[in-house]
């Protein structure tokens, strides 16, 4: 829009009323009856403001959220189960020239 174009329109009183106006804001308690959600929580609320109720059954229908493995995990998974084993007082994993070397304090438990 050309600036002088604006400034004319703006310039106008009713311009200036409509400027100064606040829309109203409505209350949660408002909200809640327009959504039909007076008797759910805040995070149920929040989930119905974005979400449509058939998206949210189907949601939870789904269950916990599963957990997949990622590249990081099997490695700490190995490690986990490794480091559990009481036959083992060093684990040494190499590959090229990285090598992780796990040793148990066999003098800490004799203490």
């Amino acid at each position: 829009m050309a600036p002088e174009v604006k400034a004319k329109i703006l310039d106008r009183p009713r311009a200036k009323e409509w400027a100064e106006r606040q829309p109203p804001e409505p209350t949660i308690a408002e909200i809640r009856k327009k959504m039909n959600a007076e008797h759910v929580s805040d995070e149920d609320l929040l989930l119905r403001w974005n979400l449509a109720v058939d998206e949210i059954e189907a949601m939870r229908a789904a269950g916990a959220p599963k957990e997949y493995l990622t590249a990081r995990q099997p490695l700490v998974n190995l490690l986990d189960s490794l480091s559990k084993r009481t036959e083992y007082r060093q684990i040494v994993i190499q590959k090229g020239d990285m090598v992780l070397s796990l040793q148990k304090d066999v003098a800490a438990k004799n203490l």
